[in-house]
């Protein structure tokens, strides 16, 4: 469920999605705050408000950022970075293959 705030003569959208609180400014107007308000709850009905996970594969990522790598490092560190990934991905052999198989602490 999404509330409409105003502050200052702005209206607001207050909302949760996924346990986090978003707000964000929709207009000066409380009548397109209404509307816009109540689009935003019908994408959270939906699912279809945020972003859009794309599971990538790690070795994919790990690729793109060797590449970056070795334009912005110095060779030493090229070096440690690359050793550091060949490490992981032998612990990643047992273990998960997507980015989205990994969680961040909550």
């Amino acid at each position: 469920m999404a509330t409409l705030r105003e502050r200052k003569g702005v209206y607001f959208a207050d909302y949760r999605m996924n346990g986090r609180r978003f707000r964000k400014k929709l207009s000066r107007s409380k009548r397109i705050a209404e509307l816009a308000l109540k689009d935003i709850e019908v994408k959270i009905a939906k699912g279809k408000l945020g972003f859009e996970s794309k599971d990538s594969d790690l070795e994919k990522l790990f690729e793109e950022y060797l590449t970056y790598s070795r334009t912005n490092h110095s060779p030493a560190s090229q070096k440690r970075y690359k050793a550091i990934l060949d490490n992981f991905k032998g612990f990643q052999k047992r273990a998960k293959r997507y980015i989205g198989d990994y969680r961040t602490r909550s």
